[in-house]
């Protein structure tokens, strides 16, 4: 990537300048924790089409790519806005077909990921045998030891993953806490692209806690505070409720092209985006809840 390789830094826009249309993306996050929505957002802008989406739990960040007309086919474990409802692009562009849609459960579509890790041309795997999955599925039934049934998961291997982290250093080593499988979907991945809350020196890096992936696995960084929004970033600020039931309202209307234009193609970069959705009142709430965060932190420690 045309970044500086001895510190990975670049801007948010110089991040997503090498992805092509028809690549292989990976989306780290869990439901709506540390998505990496700014690069999303960066990603629509950019005019990227026919993606292939890989996401073992998702919401807001596959569903704004599949309502921009991005996604070409969407391979999942589950997409959800949890208590707000179905994901409404999601839903849509799969019942009318303009998505392809390969469904897993969560572990089988780890140890595809593992097996693309561990460069092998399979991985054997115990559920969906004795289920109608495998009818659609690529997956195989296969014969275990001692006549078990498994079945073997083809590899997956994406172009690139992204990730929202807590921390890093401005050599690319990543601290990151919270639920999820982003560590899989990194080692998997060719390249990976990573937005972070703050970029702090070595030692405050290691004094924080122990590194999820070292340097040298990383090829883009960009610090942007509140880059997960609307999703939450333990332990800086939590999920966007508002926010997010205004998307769904847009979404569900059938003004979400009027969603688009707003906060993500009038909205050219990441403060500009913060303005839209509150501006300095919106941002000073957030920072309440990141110091009440990391007061948290630090009592339990």
């Amino acid at each position: 990537m045309t970044v500086n390789n001895a510190k990975k830094l670049a801007s948010l826009d110089e991040a997503v300048a090498e992805m092509h249309s028809g690549d292989t993306v990976a989306i780290g996050g869990y439901y709506f924790c540390r998505h990496p929505i700014a690069l999303v957002r960066a990603m629509v802008r950019a005019g990227l089409r026919d993606l292939t989406i890989v996401t073992p739990i998702s919401s807001v960040d596959s569903d704004l790519l599949i309502g921009a007309g991005c996604v070409r086919k969407i391979i999942f474990g589950f997409v959800s806005f949890d208590i707000l409802g179905l994901a409404p692009n999601f839903r849509s562009r799969i019942e009318d077909g303009s998505v392809e849609a390969l469904e897993y459960a969560d572990l089988p579509l780890m140890r595809s990921l593992e097996a693309s890790t561990r460069a092998l041309p399979f991985m054997p795997a115990r559920g969906l045998t004795g289920t109608d999955i495998l009818k659609i599925h690529p997956a195989k039934q296969i014969d275990g030891v001692n006549g078990e049934k498994l079945i073997s998961l083809p590899p997956i291997r994406p172009d690139v993953a992204l990730i929202h982290a807590q921390w890093a250093d401005r050599s690319g080593n990543l601290l990151l806490e919270g639920e999820g499988y982003d560590t899989e979907l990194l080692k998997a991945s060719k390249k990976v692209v990573a937005s972070v809350e703050r970029i702090v020196g070595r030692r405050e890096l290691v004094s924080l806690g122990k590194l999820t992936l070292p340097r040298y696995n990383v090829d883009a960084l960009v610090e942007l505070p509140y880059g997960a929004h609307p999703c939450s970033c333990y332990p800086y600020y939590v999920h966007d409720l508002w926010h997010l039931l205004e998307y769904m309202d847009y979404a569900r209307s059938g003004r979400f092209a009027d969603y688009l234009q707003r906060f993500v193609y009038d909205a050219s970069d990441h403060a500009e985006y913060l303005e839209r959705v509150g501006g300095i009142r919106a941002t000073l709430r957030l920072e309440k809840l990141m110091r009440r965060g990391i007061a948290h932190v630090r009592e339990s420690h």
